[in-house]
């Protein structure tokens, strides 16, 4: 890493060359030795400005390395730059359960555990959904059950036993894409859409159990995204 010292080299004086970056002491432009430092090499360079010292010509790389680090330190392709804006990172909002007062969570699945349970029920799960289940199992948010897998779950926080029941026994049962989250306690649930998984998340939608059209209903949308939904359901959960 260049030392401050590299910087002393350049100077930016409104007084010269119209406030552009210059080797301190003259009017020879940073951008002018890198832009020659890169199509000429630097025996071309040092033959053009004999004055420069090795040392001003590190000085002007150390520069343009500082400018370009500062103007694109929050730079990020636009693919990343929409899954931010689309919501928290999955990982980074699994994480923040570990420390809020108001979510306890429990032992992980395992993958032969989550495997098990899709050959059964035979739907996909989105990546988001799979990463808490390994992380978690299941948690408890502020007093209501988030169903999941794992080592500590009864039939009570069961996904696998909550989706069997709901498409099965259920009245009305549950589209069969449907995976349950959360109950309200009336019967409702807010599920996850397995059949609208895009880039490894899914739509949580809510079913309801006493809907005019029943199986024929259209599950209304809840959160965009299961990463989005969670965000918001420990955001809402207070830091007792």
């Amino acid at each position: 890493m260049p030392s401050s010292k590299s910087y002393d080299r350049v100077s930016i004086d409104p007084g010269v060359c119209g406030g552009k970056p210059c080797v301190r002491g003259t009017r020879i432009w940073v951008s002018l030795v890198l832009d020659m430092l890169a199509s000429s090499g630097m025996k071309e360079l040092q033959r053009e400005f004999p004055q420069l010292a090795d040392a001003d010509v590190r000085a002007c790389v150390a520069f343009g390395a500082k400018v370009v680090r500062e103007k694109y330190s929050d730079a990020r392709p636009a693919s990343a730059a929409k899954r931010a804006a689309s919501g928290k990172p999955i990982d980074s909002v699994l994480e923040s359960m570990r420390s809020h007062p108001a979510v306890k969570v429990h032992r992980g699945a395992s993958k032969e555990e989550i495997r098990a349970a899709l050959r059964i029920l035979k739907r996909k799960l989105p990546e988001s959904y799979t990463k808490f289940l390994l992380m978690h199992g299941w948690a408890n948010i502020n007093g209501d059950v988030l169903l999941g897998l794992g080592p500590d779950v009864t039939d009570a926080e069961s996904m696998y036993e909550s989706a069997m029941f709901e498409s099965v026994r259920a009245t009305p049962p549950m589209d069969s894409e449907l995976i349950p989250l959360m109950a309200d306690g009336a019967g409702n649930h807010e599920c996850l859409d397995t059949g609208r998984i895009s880039g490894g998340d899914a739509p949580v939608v809510l079913w309801q159990h006493d809907h005019p059209k029943g199986e024929l209903q259209k599950p209304k949308l809840v959160a965009k995204t299961f990463t989005a939904w969670l965000a918001k359901k420990i955001k809402e959960a207070p830091d007792i």
